[in-house]
């Protein structure tokens, strides 16, 4: 909501807000999905270890793909690794689950989501503002004090 304060207090029209709000909402969401394909591909970390996401249980946009695609042997091995705790996830568990993703195309699915995301947030960019308001609100949000 910081954004939503921001384009206040950099002096937006009200009709503006709607705007900000899905553009942010899309960028977000897509730099998440990038950040879950990274995190299962080039791994996060100082080590570059992957699979992070799987071994903390925490349902990525990949997950929730394989979800809707994987036959239901499939889907019950992937929630039960799911469910496991941290220190209980082997490499091997994150190994199937990666051979899933990739069975499926699951990771070009999901680079898909993020693309349109980002075109979307890049229309309304270009449709909606000019450079004076971008730099405005940018600045408010970078260069506030609290």
């Amino acid at each position: 909501m910081e954004y939503r304060a921001c384009a206040h207090a950099s002096g937006l029209y009200k009709n503006k807000i709607p705007y900000i709000w899905d553009f942010c909402e899309n960028i977000g969401v897509a730099y998440q999905i990038k950040d879950d394909i990274i995190d299962m591909t080039l791994g996060s970390g100082r080590k570059g270890n992957i699979g992070n996401d799987i071994k903390e249980g925490k349902p990525s946009i990949l997950y929730v793909l394989s979800l809707e695609v994987c036959n239901d042997e499939e889907k019950e091995y992937v929630i039960n690794i799911m469910n496991k705790n941290r220190d209980d996830v082997s490499d091997l568990d994150v190994i199937g689950v990666n051979r899933l993703y990739v069975k499926y195309g699951l990771y070009n699915k999901a680079q898909l989501i993020a693309d349109q995301l980002k075109n979307e947030s890049i229309k309304i960019i270009k449709k909606d503002f000019s450079q004076i308001e971008l730099e405005s609100i940018f600045n408010e949000m970078i260069d506030r004090a609290k």
